[in-house]
C-alpha cells in the first residue's frame, strides 16, 4: 500500500468528485439544526417591519424637540404590540416600550432615563436628539426578499432563530443519507456482554453515532458488528444495498484478516482510493457503488476514527449536502513540534490560557484516554519537519 498512498488533497478532491448531492426537502424548523440548507432562505418581509423603539421612553417630533422645547404634554402609552389608537398632536410626547412600533409622525425616542414626569407632562434632561435617534427604522436589518441565510449553510441555533423571525418555518434542507456503521474485529466485544481477557469493547460505533448527530443530525443509524469471517463480511455488504453510506472500521489495512477492501469490491463498490499519506488513518479504503452509495471504511484504532470524523466523514457529508467543507480554525501552537513520518501528521491538542493549543501527550492511536483530554486536532504538514512554537496551524475542534 505504502508506494500507492494518495496525498491528502487528492483524497478530498476525489471526494468531492465522486459524492453527488441527494436532493432536499421541507422540514419543520424544530427539526432543521444541524441540516444543510438546499435553497436560500429569504425574509418574507421587512425587517423590522416597522419603526421599532430600541428604548423605553417617550417618542417625539425631534424637530420639536430642537426648536428648543423641554417640556411635552404625555400623549399616552404605548407598549409593544399596541397599535396607537390616534395621532400624537403636535407638540406632545408618546410613552413607548422596547419593541413598540413608532408612529410615523414621531421620528424618535427619548429613553426613560433623560425623561422627569411632571404631573401630566414629561421634562428631557438630555441634549436634542437627532432624527430617528433611538429608532430602528423598518428594513434596516433586512428588506422583503433579502437572503437571512444562503443554500450551503449548516443550520446552527441561532440561524433558526433568524428564519424564524424571516417567516421561514419550512426550510429546504439536503436530504439526509441513510447510514450503517459496522464494527468488525474478533477482538471487539459488543455492548454489555462479557470481555475475555484479549477483548477490547466496542468504542467507535459511538464515536461514529454521536460525530453523525452531533454535526449532522442523523439519529438511528444501522447499527451491527462482524467477526472477522469472508462470508459474514461479503453478506453484510451485499445487504447494504439501501444505505447512501456505510460506515465500517477495523479489516482496511494489509493483514490476514483485512477482508474489507476485496469484499466490499466483490459487492460491488468501485475503489477510489485505498491509503493516503496520514497518519493516523493511512489505510483509509474509499468506495463507491453505481446508484451512488459510499463507504468509507476506517482503521479500527480509535484515535484513528475520531481524525476520520474529521478528515474524511464531514467531507463525505458535505458532499451529500451539496456544501463546501468548513474550514478549520486557526491557533498559534504553544510549543515546538517534529513530525515523525513525512506524511501529513494530525496530533490531539488542548487549549492554553493564553489562546494557544498544546500537544496532548498520547500513546499512539489506539489511546483512547487522550481523545477525552484533547480540544480537537491539528495538522502538521506533510514534508515540514518541525512546527516552532508559536506557528499558526489548522485545528478542528470536536465542540465545533
Amino acid at each position: 500500500m505504502a508506494k500507492d498512498l494518495l496525498p491528502l488533497p487528492s483524497a478530498w478532491d476525489l471526494i468531492a468528485r465522486e459524492v453527488k448531492p441527494l436532493g432536499a426537502e421541507a422540514v419543520d424548523l424544530e427539526a432543521a439544526l444541524h441540516r444543510v440548507l438546499a435553497q436560500n432562505a429569504v425574509a418574507e418581509r421587512d425587517l423590522p417591519p416597522f419603526h421599532r423603539a430600541t428604548m423605553d421612553g417617550y417618542a417625539i417630533r425631534s424637530a420639536e424637540f430642537t426648536d428648543g422645547s423641554r417640556s411635552f404634554p404625555d400623549a399616552g402609552f404605548l407598549p409593544a404590540g399596541g397599535e396607537p389608537r390616534d395621532r400624537v398632536p403636535a407638540g406632545a410626547a408618546l410613552r413607548i416600550m422596547t419593541g413598540a412600533g413608532v408612529p410615523p409622525e414621531l421620528d424618535a425616542v427619548i429613553r426613560i432615563e433623560d425623561c422627569v414626569v411632571e404631573g401630566g407632562a414629561v421634562r428631557f434632561t438630555c441634549d436634542p436628539p437627532r432624527p430617528f435617534a433611538n429608532i430602528a427604522r423598518r428594513g434596516e436589518d433586512l428588506a422583503k426578499g433579502a437572503v437571512v441565510a444562503a443554500a450551503g449553510r449548516r443550520l446552527r441555533a441561532m440561524d433558526l432563530g433568524a428564519l424564524a423571525s424571516c417567516g421561514v418555518l419550512r426550510p429546504r434542507v439536503a436530504r439526509l443519507p441513510r447510514v450503517s456503521i459496522l464494527s468488525t474485529g474478533d477482538e471487539v466485544a459488543e455492548g454489555e456482554g462479557p470481555v475475555s481477557s484479549f477483548q477490547i469493547r466496542d468504542s467507535n460505533r459511538y464515536t461514529l453515532q454521536a460525530h453523525l448527530g452531533a454535526h449532522w443530525a442523523i439519529h438511528g443509524p444501522r447499527l451491527e458488528r462482524r467477526a472477522d469471517r469472508r462470508d459474514d463480511l461479503l453478506d453484510y455488504f451485499q445487504s447494504q444495498g439501501d444505505r447512501d453510506l456505510v460506515l465500517t472500521s477495523g479489516a482496511v489495512s494489509a493483514g490476514d484478516l483485512d477482508f474489507i477492501p476485496d469484499l466490499a469490491q466483490a459487492a460491488g463498490y468501485r475503489r477510489v482510493f485505498h491509503g493516503v499519506a496520514i497518519k493516523p488513518g493511512k489505510p483509509v479504503f474509499f468506495g463507491l457503488r453505481e446508484d451512488g452509495g459510499v463507504l468509507l471504511a476506517l482503521p479500527g484504532n480509535p484515535y484513528a476514527v475520531q481524525a476520520a470524523c474529521a478528515l474524511f466523514v464531514d467531507r463525505v457529508m458535505a458532499a451529500f449536502s451539496g456544501m463546501m467543507p468548513e474550514p478549520w480554525a486557526a491557533f498559534a501552537l504553544s510549543g515546538a513540534r517534529t513530525a515523525k513520518t513525512p506524511f501529513d501528521e494530525f496530533f490531539p491538542v488542548t487549549d492554553t490560557s493564553e489562546g494557544r493549543v498544546q500537544g496532548v501527550p498520547w500513546n499512539g492511536s489506539g489511546d483512547v484516554r487522550a481523545l477525552v483530554s484533547a480540544t480537537g486536532i491539528a495538522r502538521h504538514p506533510a514534508g515540514k519537519k518541525g512546527l516552532e512554537a508559536g506557528e499558526i496551524i489548522p485545528v478542528y475542534r470536536f465542540d465545533s
